[in-house]
C-alpha cells in the first residue's frame, strides 16, 4: 500500500517522455516519463527511490533529491528502495539513529537495552520473555501454547492435563485428546474419514465403529427419532 501510494504521487508529477527521447534539463527519465529528482516521491534523486510514509508517522518528503522527515533526514528500508520516517526513540531498526539496530532487547527513549530473559522482536518493537514459561513464546518466540486447550508452557515445553497429548502445527500447540480426535487419532496428524473411537479410525461411512458398527446413514436416523 506505502509502494502503491508512492507511486501514485510520484506520477502525478510526471511528464511523459517527448517525443524526441530527451528530458528537460534537470528531469531525469524513469521508465518512459521525465521526472524532477528534487521533489518526486516516488524517485528522489534517482529512479523507484520512494519517499513513503508509515500508518500514524510523519510521511517522508523528497527535498532537493532526498527523502527528508520533519526532524530531519529519513530512515531506509530495511529490503528496497524505500525511506520513511520511524520513531527514533522506539523503533528497534533506527534506535535514536537511522540504521542502529537493538539485536537484544527493545529500543527505549532512543537507547537500545539488553533483556534478561530472551527478546523477541516484532515489527518496529518487541518484548522480554522468559521462553521457559510464556505460553505465547515457549521454548522460542512465537512458539505458542493454546491456554483455550489447556496447554501451559513448562520448561520450555507445552504440557497438557493428563489425558491429553500436545499436538500442533507450526507455531501452535494445542491439547487433543487422541483416542477421540479425528485430526489427531492415536497419535498427533493422523487423521479420520470418520470417526475416532480409542484412537483407532472407523471405515469410512461408519460413525461409531466401537459400538454397533453402524453406516452412517442409518445412525443419523436413529439420532433423529430416538430420545
Amino acid at each position: 500500500m506505502l509502494i502503491l501510494l508512492a507511486i501514485f504521487v510520484g506520477l502525478s508529477h510526471a511528464a511523459l517522455l517527448p517525443r524526441d527521447g530527451a528530458c528537460v534539463t534537470g528531469q531525469l527519465e524513469c521508465f518512459g516519463s521525465c521526472i524532477d529528482p528534487a521533489s518526486d516521491n516516488t524517485h528522489c534523486g534517482a529512479c523507484r527511490t520512494w519517499c513513503v510514509a508509515e500508518p500514524g508517522r510523519p510521511a517522508a518528503a523528497c527535498v532537493a533529491g532526498r527523502c527528508m522527515c520533519p526532524s530531519g533526514p529519513a530512515c531506509g528500508w530495511t529490503s528496497g528502495p524505500g525511506f520513511f520516517c520511524p520513531d527514533l526513540s522506539s523503533h528497534i531498526g533506527h534506535c535514536g539513529a537511522c540504521g542502529n539496530a537493538c539485536a537484544s532487547g527493545p529500543c527505549v527513549d532512543g537507547t537500545c537495552t539488553t533483556c534478561a530473559g530472551t527478546f523477541c522482536a516484532s515489527g518496529s518493537g518487541g518484548s522480554c520473555v522468559d521462553v521457559l514459561s510464556d505460553a505465547a513464546h515457549c521454548g522460542a518466540c512465537f512458539q505458542r501454547c493454546d491456554a483455550a486447550s489447556g496447554a501451559t508452557c513448562v520448561d520450555g515445553a507445552c504440557a497438557c492435563p493428563a489425558g491429553r497429548t500436545s499436538c500442533g502445527f507450526a507455531f501452535a500447540q494445542q491439547c487433543v485428546d487422541v483416542l477421540r480426535d479425528a485430526a489427531n487419532c492415536g497419535a498427533c496428524g493422523v487423521r479420520c474419514d470418520a470417526a475416532c473411537v480409542d484412537g483407532a479410525c472407523c471405515p469410512p461411512g461408519q460413525e461409531d465403529c466401537g459400538g454397533l458398527r453402524l453406516p452412517s446413514s442409518i445412525h443419523l436416523v436413529r439420532s433423529k427419532y430416538v430420545a
